[in-house]
């Protein structure tokens, strides 16, 4: 049971934060199929603090996906602590501080990971933010900025002291990017060293990779990426597994059934037009491995409404049913 304060996460499978990817929609396809907890993109606490209303569109909620954590990142104490003021008045369950991104423009700006260099400034940023909400605080964060400078125990302890309420570790340094494997033995040292609960994220790509996380880290929750886009069913599948329980994947019907919910979803948040455009995307995520797929890839890139989109769905789950089922691409990976 993972437990952030006085809010309660079942086993504690987390929808991590990915920009571009974890808005409303995916939310709510994660939480159906078995996310405890689902956290916003990461929101510029600038754009928040001065109502930009391209960044307030971001906190667009749902009832069904509550509680939600929504994350924020900047470099400015006083201007985060603003952010996460209004990202609580917002309906946020969970305020999050982004101190793990790696992207070169959030670097560049002072946040995201760079934050890891200056621990002082993590400490009178944590502080701030602290101080201006009474909603539960997280923080992620990476193992440091290069192999020489693995600070993450500092930082840590820095912000446990600071009143966080539960630490996510990405246990890839800054240079890393997402290349190499994640250190999972760093989750374990951050465990033993702080008293709040600790989330591991890295290289989670099936049941069996999160059940071995928990089992060799103690770590209190796992959250997972990119291995859930498109393949939202691996929240249930690492529920089964966790339970004792038979994995149960998806057939072709269950997924031309979520890709048109996350098309409706899609629809009802943004409005046909853009709707219809930044689901491609999405869509080609789901066929992944099934007959045909890149056929199906091309024709929806040159769609631009959902109802086109429905039709070449169900067009194509249609000939794949034709042509004998195409098997199951969304069996449970188990790695070797």
């Amino acid at each position: 049971m993972l437990t952030i304060r006085h809010l309660q996460f079942g086993y504690g499978l987390v929808l991590a934060p990915m920009a571009g990817f974890t808005d409303l929609p995916v939310r709510l396809l994660a939480k159906k199929l078995g996310a405890d907890l689902v956290c916003s993109e990461m929101v510029s606490s600038h754009g928040l603090v001065q109502g930009a209303h391209r960044t307030l569109d971001m906190l667009h909620s749902d009832q069904a996906e509550w509680p939600l954590s929504v994350q924020i990142f900047g470099s400015i104490p006083q201007v985060m602590a603003q952010a996460a003021e209004i990202a609580g008045n917002m309906g946020a369950a969970i305020i999050d501080i982004n101190m793990g991104c790696p992207v070169k423009k959030i670097l560049r700006s002072g946040s995201g990971a760079a934050l890891l260099a200056d621990q002082n400034k993590i400490a009178l940023l944590l502080a701030e933010v602290r101080k201006a909400t009474d909603r539960p605080l997280t923080v992620k964060i990476r193992s440091g900025i290069d192999a020489a400078h693995l600070n993450f125990l500092d930082v840590g302890k820095i912000a446990e002291d600071a009143g966080v309420d539960a630490l996510t570790l990405h246990p890839r340094h800054v240079r890393q990017g997402f290349g190499g494997l994640a250190d999972w033995s760093l989750i374990k040292a951050l465990k033993q060293a702080v008293s709040i609960p600790v989330i591991g994220n890295g290289d989670i790509i099936s049941a069996e990779t999160a059940m071995r996380m928990v089992a060799e880290t103690g770590c209190d929750g796992v959250m997972i990426g990119r291995a859930a886009l498109g393949n939202p069913w691996l929240f249930r599948n690492i529920k089964e597994v966790f339970a004792g329980r038979p994995i149960t994947s998806p057939d072709m019907s269950d997924i031309k059934d979520v890709m048109l919910a996350h098309l409706n979803w899609a629809e009802q948040a943004w409005g046909p037009k853009t709707a219809g455009l930044k689901m491609r995307s999405f869509l080609c995520n789901y066929v992944r491995g099934i007959p045909g797929s890149s056929g199906f890839r091309k024709t929806i890139q040159k769609t631009e409404t959902p109802a086109a989109a429905r039709d070449i769905i169900q067009k194509y789950f249609d000939q794949v049913s034709d042509n004998g089922g195409g098997g199951n691409p969304h069996q449970n990976v188990i790695d070797t």
